[in-house]
């Protein structure tokens, strides 16, 4: 049983959100701050009520600032915001999905199966509140508010009806939570409910044998006396997980990280894993242990918001979904062959890719060393003003990227070496450029530039004690020390680029990406 899509509106950052889930990872990728974590909490809110059920004061700081600002300006009834989220489930033919059948509330022609929450005005507080004093405040009128929950058949739903088994973990903001929360959803989920009530009712015969034991003990007066809070003696209210005899919370963030997500993910004892970056508190070997073992859940569903390419990578770019503020976009039509090649080389930056506006993708160190001053004295602006991102390709085919760049619509450009090769077919699109020096005299970055600026290279390098040969081939001392020292090479081009000559193909990629 899992989610297949939920649509949000008006809540926090979106206006409107429509998001499909895949049947078994998705990893929810975007910018900062443009939502991801609050698409899990959406689901969260749905299938456990986890806020809104009481009056909230916070309650405020959920509703879209943009709804918000429509209610300030127009100051009547219409334009007060709302907040609406709607779950869709696949029960699987489960008999519980009769509960959740019914007619989509906002497209009745067929019918579905969900939960949707909504948070508006009550309506019987019409005539009790002014309206346009809330507004002219610039407050929303929350304490006037309701929220409910129903099935898409139309009843009320209560969390203990959820269909779906399922634990939210936010490992970026790891709360040590003795009373509540996780230990507990551990504790419905693993222990079967006959040893629940038996430990339950165990603890509290305990707990009545140690007031009779001590009766007298905490005796203060004749008719006063020291006592147990019974809000506080109930046993699911004093869980802890434990690992080798010590708490979680006495692990350190990183192993409890470890810890939760481990006992989240294992047994198939969930439907649904919602996880908030996994890769929070921990090194780069830990994240990469931590995924693996995510990677090996065979049963059930796991949704993952991430800031982490690694996290990307090794979960399977056909699973990532990326968010705006106001729509997603899914990987899945991303071919096998190039999703498995980027899980196998992991360490690549590919979510810096994906977010990015345009890209100028290099082949090596000196080419991203040179081309911001190079594109500046080229355009005379910067990249960062044109939202133009330089990304190191590594050793990874820029064909690769170009399945990326087309299913992104996203504008790339590749500034590669020709490798001394006539003629070469790079099979570009309208979005996808290749720029390589034409003439196989310029076989590298380094040669195009001594070949265009001879002299300035042989006067700098004349009393370096570099062999004039590099691979066994004779050439110009200045040369061989250029491509024996490309990094070293690439700073000193990168001082002088205002006096020097700079090749044509680098302009011409600059020109592209930059229009």
């Amino acid at each position: 049983m899992k989610i297949t899509r939920i649509k949000i509106r008006g809540f926090k950052k979106f206006v409107s959100l429509d998001v499909h889930f895949n049947d078994h990872f998705s990893v929810l990728v975007g910018e900062n701050e443009v939502g991801k974590s609050t698409v899990l909490k959406a689901i969260d809110i749905v299938l456990n009520q986890s806020s809104f059920l009481y009056n909230d004061s916070s309650a405020s700081g959920y509703i879209n600032s943009e709804l918000a600002e429509e209610f300030f300006k127009n100051k009547t009834k219409e334009f007060l915001p709302k907040i609406e989220v709607e779950l869709f489930l696949d029960l699987d033919g489960n008999i519980k999905s009769f509960d959740f059948d019914g007619l989509h509330y906002n497209d009745a022609s067929e019918s579905t199966t969900g939960i949707r929450f909504v948070y508006e005005f009550n309506p019987e507080f019409e005539d009790d509140i002014d309206l346009e004093g809330f507004a002219s405040n610039k407050i929303v009128p929350t304490e006037y508010y309701k929220a409910t929950w129903n099935t898409f058949q139309g009843k009320n739903y209560v969390r203990r009806m959820s269909p779906i088994k399922f634990i939210y973990l936010d490992n970026s903001t790891i709360k040590h939570d003795i009373f509540g929360g996780y230990a507990r959803q551990i504790f419905d989920a693993k222990i079967e409910e006959k040893a629940q009530r038996k430990i339950s009712s165990d603890f509290k015969k305990a707990i009545s044998k140690f007031r009779e034991e001590h009766d007298d003990d905490l005796k203060i007066g004749v008719d006063q006396k020291i006592g147990l809070d019974s809000s506080k003696t109930d046993i699911v209210k004093l869980l802890d997980i434990f690992e080798s005899g010590i708490s979680i919370q006495d692990m350190g963030k990183g192993r409890e990280n470890i810890v939760r997500t481990e006992m989240a993910v294992n047994n198939n004892v969930f439907d649904l894993v919602l996880i908030d970056e996994p890769e929070s508190h921990l090194s780069y070997t830990n994240t990469r242990k931590l995924i693996d073992m995510i990677r090996n859940v065979t049963q059930g569903q796991v949704v993952i918001a991430s800031h982490s390419s690694l996290v990307v990578n090794k979960l399977n770019l056909q699973n990532t979904i990326i968010l705006s503020e106001q729509k997603s976009h899914s990987l899945t039509d991303l071919s096998t062959e190039t999703a498995k090649y980027f899980e196998k080389i992991d360490n690549l930056d590919v979510l810096r890719f994906i977010l990015a506006e345009k890209v100028l993708l290099v082949e090596g160190a000196a080419e991203y060393i040179i081309l911001p001053k190079l594109f500046k004295t080229v355009t005379e602006m910067e990249m960062d003003s044109l939202g133009i991102d330089v990304i190191s390709m590594g050793s990874i085919s820029f064909k690769k990227y170009k399945e990326l760049s087309d299913i992104l619509k996203k504008k790339v450009v590749v500034i590669t070496d020709n490798d001394k090769k006539e003629g070469t077919d790079y099979s570009v699109s309208e979005n996808f450029k290749v720029c390589a020096d034409k003439s196989t005299d310029n076989w590298t970055l380094e040669v195009a530039f001594y070949n265009a600026n001879k002299g300035y290279f042989d006067n700098i390098y004349q009393k370096r004690k570099t062999k004039p040969e590099y691979h066994e081939v004779k050439m110009d001392k200045a040369l061989a020390h250029m491509l024996k020292n490309k990094t070293e090479n690439a700073l000193e081009i990168e001082k002088a680029l205002d006096e020097l000559t700079i090749p044509e193909y680098l302009k011409e990629a600059i020109e592209w990406i930059s229009k």
